[in-house]
């Protein structure tokens, strides 16, 4: 080993995940390599990729590690991917990453990675984010969207999910609803696209999370009325509101329902709730609230309750 250390700089750009041409670029020689390797200060990741550290990769790692093992190009896909586009509460899953058709060198992936083969040019779906060539937003969401319709890329099957997902990627503002479905149009070979296009149309009908996609699809289910979804208020303080659904009822009045999920149930955002109701009650409106769960699993004790209200069937 040549006595520069330029190998050091290189192992802290690229969190200890390097290629043995790196290394050797950086003065280090093979026999070196071998010795590291063989004491275990370092680990041997296929024929290509060196990990300058013993112990399991970090998600951070494995990203890099995908990147570096494929001889082709590849693209960085899945949660990973969107999770490096800024989407929040979706982290956890395998590192996926997209490589050409005719990759052989991906046939065997390391551990913890999985790699897709594609026809589609990588280089049109994909941007660089923090140093790592990764799908756009949209083909990011689809494809992954699709995966976890299929049950594949080692995801858990379910279209709740799927349609979860594309919903999450809406109202975080990563992308829109009319994006995405242009991009259907543009992936030919993505599949389940009437499912996807299904959750997408009711997202761009105001539907922002998948329990509002529920509400839309049990209020056709059972003939009422559909709300208004997402409108727009002002609280009794001034502070800018949007409500879950609405209906304008033929009295004048309005009737609001809330759909609570899992996170409306902690002390905290309880008590948000609350105080939230309270600043938008009005002489003319009137809240109902449920459950996620219930409009899922027992919607004809919801609609009940609309029609009790008042809401009109068609």
């Amino acid at each position: 080993m040549q006595s520069g250390k330029g190998w050091v700089a290189l192992a802290r750009r690229q969190e200890n995940i390097v290629t043995r041409a790196q290394l050797a670029a950086a003065g280090v020689d093979k026999r070196s390599v071998r010795r590291r390797i063989a004491l275990g200060e370092w680990q041997a990741l296929g024929p290509r990729v060196v990990m300058l550290a013993p112990g399991a990769p970090t998600e951070l790692q494995r990203i890099r590690i995908g990147a570096l093992y494929s001889c082709g190009p590849t693209s960085l896909a899945g949660r990973a991917a969107l999770e490096a586009h800024g989407l929040k509460g979706w982290a956890e899953g395998p590192v996926v990453f997209f490589v050409g058709a005719g990759d052989r060198s991906a046939r065997t992936p390391p551990e913890g990675i999985t790699y897709v083969r594609t026809r589609h040019d990588l280089t049109a779906l994909s941007v660089e984010r923090a140093g790592t060539e990764t799908l756009r937003v949209e083909p990011a969401a689809l494809t992954l969207a699709s995966a976890l319709a299929a049950g594949s890329w080692g995801e858990h099957r379910s279209s709740r999910s799927a349609g979860g997902l594309v919903a999450a990627v809406v109202q975080q503002r990563l992308s829109t609803a009319e994006s995405l479905l242009a991009w259907c149009d543009k992936l030919p070979r993505l599949r389940h696209k009437p499912l996807l296009r299904g959750f997408l149309d009711d997202i761009a009908g105001g539907s922002e999370s998948m329990a509002e996609i529920d509400l839309v699809r049990t209020c056709r289910d059972f003939s009422l009325q559909p709300p208004v979804r997402q409108r727009r208020r002002s609280d009794s303080t001034g502070r800018t509101r949007y409500t879950d659904a609405e209906w304008d009822l033929p009295d004048g009045s309005t009737l609001v329902l809330e759909v609570d999920g899992a996170f409306h149930r902690t002390h905290t955002s309880w008590e948000s709730d609350l105080r939230r109701q309270r600043r938008l009650a009005a002489p003319s409106r009137r809240e109902l609230r449920c459950t996620a769960v219930e409009l899922r699993t027992e919607p004809e004790e919801v609609v009940r309750d609309l029609i009790d209200a008042g809401v009109p069937q068609l």
